[in-house]
């Protein structure tokens, strides 16, 4: 980096919109309770990494991918992140009743 812009960064860096800025940001980070170990990867495209890495350490010819979204993206009763309203054979576990 050459001196004028060098000399322009650290000016940016002392304004006082930036100084507002940055105060905020390190408000909100130490809110944070889990820490971004993720780097630039998005959560989206981590989720997917994780899924395909489940499904190649199972070892299994058949992939469950409703499981697996049960496992990486958790599970509410009737509904499946990430899918939607579970299909009705596999929504409902419990004796018809009489």
């Amino acid at each position: 980096m050459d001196v004028q812009h060098w000399n322009a960064a650290i000016d940016h860096f002392l304004t006082e919109k930036h100084q507002k800025r940055s105060a905020g940001n390190k408000e909100c980070r130490e809110k944070q309770v889990v820490k971004n170990r993720g780097g630039t990867c998005s959560y989206g495209s981590a989720c997917f990494k994780k899924i395909h890495h489940i499904a190649d350490s199972s070892g299994a010819d058949t992939i469950d991918w409703i499981a697996i979204f049960e496992n990486v993206l958790g599970t509410r009763k009737g509904y499946l992140r990430g899918i939607g309203p579970k299909p009705s054979s596999v929504a409902g576990t419990s004796a018809p009743s009489q």
